[in-house]
């Protein structure tokens, strides 16, 4: 953060102070929204390459809610117990299980065909259950 220097020998002016760091502020904001909304957009096109492969699941099976949910941290969940979220880095992807042990990893990649294969596989495991 920038310290403030007095101009012309003047004390400094808090009126001045808080409304750069208001500018700040809304310019953090705007850019965390930026994020938020490329975040939800990569996460969004990860659905649509995953949604053929659930409507190949039988009719009678209701294990699946494929949807993006907007938050702070964007996810993608399948059902209620996975879901691919991206990594701090924004670019790679991650799909976790919760289990009764804690959270799982099963699969990390920057590539959403990687993603699709580890998430057909999770399909596949699940309604063999």
């Amino acid at each position: 953060m920038d310290e403030f220097k007095p101009e012309n020998g003047r004390a400094p002016n808090l009126r001045t102070a808080m409304r750069r760091a208001r500018a700040e502020s809304a310019e953090q904001h705007e850019a965390l929204a930026d994020l938020r909304q490329a975040e939800t957009a990569r996460l969004e096109l990860l659905e649509d390459a995953i949604r053929p492969i659930l409507d190949q699941t039988p009719d009678d099976v209701e294990l699946f809610d494929l949807g993006v949910t907007h938050g702070d941290r964007p996810r993608l969940f399948l059902d209620m117990i996975s879901f691919v979220d991206l990594a701090h880095d924004r670019r790679t992807f991650r799909f976790f299980q919760d289990t009764r042990h804690g959270r799982v990893l099963i699969a990390e990649s920057d590539s959403p065909e990687k993603i699709v294969a580890a998430v057909t596989n999770y399909v596949a495991r699940r309604l063999v259950e």
